[in-house]
């Protein structure tokens, strides 16, 4: 695209146009707008991830733990609700606590529980 003169290169940066006088400048325009958009994908990648590790967590004031809902927790330990929840009942999942009727888990304990299962081979004693 051309303007009197400029070469108008798209540019993410300012979400809209820049404009460029000579070739080496064009040249290094694409350049910049390429490295720009590997950075974006590479910062939404990471951004994606954190997203999907964040859980939104209850922080309680002085000594007390960080205590998640079971829907955080099973986002924590990348399962389904009805899994943690059938793990409760076996005996086998993380450890709980009951809050006023309310199941809560604490963030301590779900790393606790993850770490524990660690296993260096397959025909390791479960």
């Amino acid at each position: 695209m051309q303007m009197r003169g400029w070469d108008v290169v798209p540019s993410l940066a300012f979400t809209g146009f820049c404009c460029v006088r000579s070739k080496q400048e064009r040249a290094r325009a694409e350049v910049l707008l390429l490295q720009l958009n590997e950075i974006s994908k590479e910062f939404g990648a990471v951004w994606a991830t954190f997203k999907r590790l964040h859980v939104t967590e209850r922080r309680y004031e002085g000594s007390m733990t960080e205590m998640l809902k079971e829907r955080d927790a099973s986002e924590h330990l990348r399962v389904s609700v009805s899994t943690l929840r059938r793990w409760r009942r076996l005996g086998n999942g993380p450890v709980y606590r009951k809050l006023n009727g309310a199941v809560r888990y604490a963030a301590l304990d779900l790393q606790k529980f993850i770490e524990d299962r660690a296993r260096m081979s397959t025909s390791a004693a479960a």
